[in-house]
């Protein structure tokens, strides 16, 4: 729901259209943090209104008892007219527990119903999207640039997020993830655009990380090859020792960390 080319800078900010007049919105440093921390609700930053009709309707719930059908379009809940989920969502929070009247348009013709809303504020049933969707396709000559663009766009962003948690605008333990995070990103769905679309992204993370000036790293490797090409001289074969022990203490602590932070975020 957010990009992050726009997140990520010191200076991001939106611009958005309110009352006629447009408006800059500035995002704080801690913008990253703040999504981490609301990752499990579904209202945590910017959605867009979703005209919508009902999906599958779940057995013994409120939907259900009601008579919802999937395909139902609900127009109005008590008086207050719906348009878009949000506005179904809050209303049904402020008809919690209580008996309402729901007007319904089923095959172009409007029904009224009698729903009592759950505690929680719910009916029970899955919503479906009247949003139109396109698709663009590259062939092959465009998509080299494209794609190009978009695996670099990976690199800058890491960049920058390690720049926000050198700053302190950003927490480690919120940003990194080890396998745990890995898996769950996948999910237990396989989905083709999904599925290499983050193989992708996390082989450019690699890349990336395989370049950070560490010792037992190639980029390492090119910091000690760029000092010998600067200063003529090759550092001495204790000092490369050395350098790579001390560069592997780093990723063996970095793999640790990142280890039991995916066991503690998991557990708590």
């Amino acid at each position: 729901m957010y990009d992050p080319e726009v997140v990520m800078g010191n200076q991001s900010y939106y611009t958005v259209e309110r009352n006629g007049q447009l408006l800059d919105i500035k995002l704080p440093g801690d913008f990253m943090d703040r999504l981490a921390d609301n990752q499990n609700d579904p209202a945590r930053f910017v959605e867009p209104l979703n005209p919508f009709e009902v999906g599958e309707v779940v057995a013994g719930r409120a939907a259900a008892k009601a008579g919802l059908q999937a395909g139902d379009r609900i127009l109005r809940v008590g008086d207050r007219e719906i348009n878009f989920f949000p506005e179904l969502q809050q209303a049904l929070k402020d008809n919690a527990g209580k008996a309402t009247a729901l007007l319904v348009q089923r095959n172009s013709q409007p029904i009224t119903l009698t729903a009592n809303v759950e505690e929680e504020g719910t009916l029970g049933f899955l919503p479906k999207s009247l949003l139109q969707y396109s698709t663009k396709d590259y062939n092959f000559i465009e998509a080299i640039p494209a794609g190009a663009s978009q695996a670099f766009g990976i690199v800058s962003n890491q960049v920058q997020a390690f720049g926000k948690i050198f700053r302190g605008e950003a927490s480690a333990s919120k940003s990194l993830g080890g396998p745990m995070a890995i898996a769950q990103t996948y999910g237990g769905t396989f989905n083709w655009i999904k599925f290499w679309t983050l193989t992708g992204m996390l082989s450019m993370v690699l890349a990336f990380m395989n370049l950070l000036p560490i010792p037992a790293l190639d980029g390492g490797h090119v910091m000690f090859l760029t000092y010998e090409m600067v200063s003529g001289r090759k550092p001495s074969d204790k000092f490369l020792e050395n350098s790579q022990k001390v560069g592997m203490a780093l990723l063996l602590s970095l793999m640790v960390f990142v280890i039991f932070n995916d066991l503690f975020k998991t557990l708590f």
